[in-house]
């Protein structure tokens, strides 16, 4: 049943209509499509909306339901008036919907975007058997919304030619490449011409294969007869030879067995199975090519059926991963060395896979092509790159009007970056032992951020434990000591299904990653996932004496507890529920803010510039105390004033103790006065640090209260991280 138009188009106000049809007009124009293409369908046949598809997926709707716009985008949106969704299936595509064409419009460039990647992946739709002729008419007589077709929004739509997509580890990157754009390169055909299949089976044989499945197809031949073959004319159509009759020349020769009177050429290479006869005829030996090379046998009866074969796939694109040792000889071109039966190395230029596949995409330029490259970073991208870097801009591919080429080292030949070739890479920003991307290479790209997801968690608990609360604590944490950059990625998550997963996540994932990030420093992990997952670590083992070590401090060691071994899934939920129960004091007040600046001071352990730490002292709650170092007196000078000797904790405590500590630091007496009058603050913790209402205690002295010894249940434990680096600021 196709359905019935005008009665379902009656149910839609006339204004919303003639923008649905208008919508679908200017897209179908952009995509360069017709009514009718058999890749869509303008269907009714549902009975409460006017659908148009594109191969299996709604790309444009109007429904009567609650969202009258349904559309399809390759992102989702930021606009509150959009509610977000995505189809099943691969590739990722974003399923939209919205009550406003404004905020459609908004979307616009990835509507086109994703109804492209649709298009190209779409031979024929399913669906196409419901086009109705009167919604088709509808849409021809449409107009096209102008402001949806001008070049602006033309050039908005398409995607920059260099991208990396950059974040820390276990966002998505590598699987937003093979989900994402793999597919936006890959064509489903019914059915390949005898020309590309040809081209697929020979543009990774080498010259000497060609030549042997020539002469096996031909018989004994001369050059000539070999040249005009169409797999050799296809061979040499996808290469880079200037002078494709001497390649030919130089393959015979160069394989041709020892025993061959008529051939004197020495720098002969395996394998050895050509032989050349009276008047110039070549042949190639089947015995020896049977032993040598038996594979060609088949690939020469796959030319033979060349125009026949099912459906298939047709990949544009190239998969490299970068790593320390790859380089400009393996990207671009670079000479290889290749060692004969007599011992003598023989070498050839050998095409990189940039280079291939930049020939590739020159020679269809009616197609996009695309190099994926992961770990971008983790190469030598200058070195690899070399002189191609000014090449890789927009306005210097080929074809353009600043096009530029260069000549290559190796082979002589001109080369040139053409305009349909996309470079996409994937960076990891946690990763420390990788190359950091000169400004040259990172002027030339364009960076789409990767982070985190932790609410694509969302709803997802095991045993009680809130995954999305779980991680998002962790990276609140880490982002404390370290920065965004070092995240813990949400694919980690993904796929747990059981208690044993996650703890099989922390031992396998998190943990390991933790212990790179703090160096082994099991404090850090404890200060980002709890006291459940650290223990103190005992030492049987005394020093030896005789030696003089008051210089050193001794180390209180922690460890890191196996996640394996947890009886029940109580320490992940004490991850974030230690954090919500911190998180109602913390920044509650502007002095609890200033009490918060002032630790996160101490736990980065940078020294402060000279007048800062005054202010962060200054601006600190009324009653409260800091421990930042043992052993040491006031303003953090070994055996400055203060720095008693002997008793259970020595050093420093810095108080804030009215007037007399205000007006040290410059303090104004309606501050004083304000922080007087100040009702008695509760306890504030903070991660790494600890801050204490203090009701007596040991201060600097000439300030009240110094000389008394503060309560033992007051004392924090341990110094901040970072303590001894704070110590030695220029202002203590």
């Amino acid at each position: 049943d196709m359905g019935d138009f005008d009665r379902i188009a009656s149910q839609f106000k006339k204004e919303e209509l003639q923008v649905y049809l208008s919508l679908v007009r200017t897209l179908m124009l952009q995509l360069d499509v017709r009514p009718g293409d058999e890749r869509t369908a303008l269907s009714c046949a549902m009975e409460d909306r006017l659908s148009f598809t594109i191969g299996n997926r709604y790309t444009l709707v109007l429904s009567t339901g609650e969202q009258r716009y349904w559309f399809l985008s390759s992102e989702f949106a930021d606009d509150p008036r959009i509610v977000n969704d995505s189809f099943k299936g691969s590739p990722v595509a974003r399923h939209l919907s919205t009550n406003e064409p404004e905020a459609l419009f908004g979307q616009w460039p990835h509507v086109l975007t994703g109804a492209r990647r649709e298009l190209e992946r779409t031979n024929t739709s399913k669906y196409r058997k419901y086009n109705h002729p009167r919604f088709m008419a509808a849409v021809e007589a449409a107009e096209p919304l102008e402001h949806l077709m001008n070049e602006q929004s033309r050039a908005a739509v398409n995607e920059p030619l260099n991208l990396i997509l950059y974040g820390p580890p276990g966002t998505g990157k590598t699987y937003t490449l093979k989900n994402e754009f793999f597919d936006r390169f890959t064509t489903r055909v019914e059915r390949l011409t005898r020309e590309q299949r040809l081209t697929e089976l020979v543009e990774e044989l080498t010259w000497w294969q060609v030549v042997a499945m020539v002469l096996l197809d031909l018989g004994p031949s001369k050059a000539s007869a070999i040249m005009e073959h169409e797999l050799l004319r296809t061979k040499a159509r996808l290469s880079s030879s200037a002078n494709i009759r001497a390649t030919v020349w130089g393959t015979l020769q160069t394989h041709t067995v020892l025993e061959c009177p008529l051939v004197a050429y020495k720098g002969r290479l395996e394998p050895l199975l050509f032989n050349k006869q009276e008047n110039s005829i070549w042949e190639v030996l089947p015995n020896l090519m049977d032993e040598l090379a038996p594979e060609l046998r088949g690939f020469l009866e796959q030319s033979r059926r060349a125009d026949q074969g099912d459906a298939r796939e047709v990949k544009r694109y190239e998969f490299v991963t970068f790593h320390q040792s790859f380089s400009y000889e393996d990207f671009v071109e670079g000479i290889k060395p290749h060692l004969g039966e007599t011992d003598d190395i023989g070498y050839e230029v050998k095409d990189g896979v940039f280079k291939r596949i930049c020939a590739k995409a020159e020679q269809d330029p009616e197609n996009d092509y695309a190099l994926f490259i992961d770990e971008i970073n983790r190469g030598n991208v200058a070195s690899i790159f070399g002189e191609l870097i000014t090449l890789l801009e927009d306005d210097k591919r080929l074809r353009r009007p600043q096009a530029l080429t260069t000549t290559l080292p190796y082979s002589k030949k001109t080369f040139g970056v053409p305009p349909n070739l996309y470079v996409i890479g994937t960076m990891n920003t946690a990763d420390r032992s990788v190359e950091a991307l000169d400004t040259a290479l990172r002027r030339r790209f364009s960076f789409r951020e990767m982070p985190a997801r932790p609410d694509l968690l969302n709803g997802q608990e095991l045993g009680g434990v809130d995954l999305q609360r779980l991680l998002s604590t962790i990276n609140e944490r880490v982002e404390q000591l370290l920065d965004k950059d070092h995240h813990i990625g949400h694919s980690y998550f993904m796929s747990i299904s059981s208690g044993d997963d996650l703890k099989r996540v922390f031992a396998n994932k998190v943990l390991p990653l933790l212990d790179e990030y703090f160096h082994g420093d099991a404090r850090k992990v404890g200060a980002v996932l709890g006291k459940a997952f650290v223990e103190l670590k005992e030492s049987t083992t005394p020093l030896a004496t005789g030696f003089d070590l008051d210089e050193y401090e001794t180390r209180t060691l922690y460890v890191v507890k196996d996640p394996m071994r947890f009886s029940d899934l109580s320490p992940f939920r004490a991850v974030y529920e230690e954090a919500c129960a911190h998180h109602p004091v913390r920044a509650r007040t502007p002095a609890h803010r200033r009490a918060r600046l002032r630790a996160e001071a101490f736990r980065a352990a940078r020294p402060l510039e000279r007048g800062q730490w005054g202010q962060v002292l200054h601006h600190r709650p009324q009653g409260h105390q800091v421990h930042p170092v043992r052993g040491r007196g006031a303003g953090g000078r070994p055996g400055g004033p203060g720095a008693a000797q002997g008793g259970p904790h020595r050093g420093c405590r810095q108080m804030a103790a009215g007037t007399a500590h205000h007006a040290s630091h410059g303090a104004s007496p309606a501050i004083d006065q304000h922080e007087r009058n100040a009702p008695a603050p509760a306890p504030l913790e903070h991660p790494g640090l600890l801050l204490r209402p203090v009701r007596a205690g040991r201060a600097r002295p000439g300030a009240p209260g110094a000389g008394e010894e503060v309560p033992t249940s007051l004392r924090q434990p341990d110094r901040p991280e970072g303590a001894d680096r704070l110590a030695h600021s220029p202002t203590g």
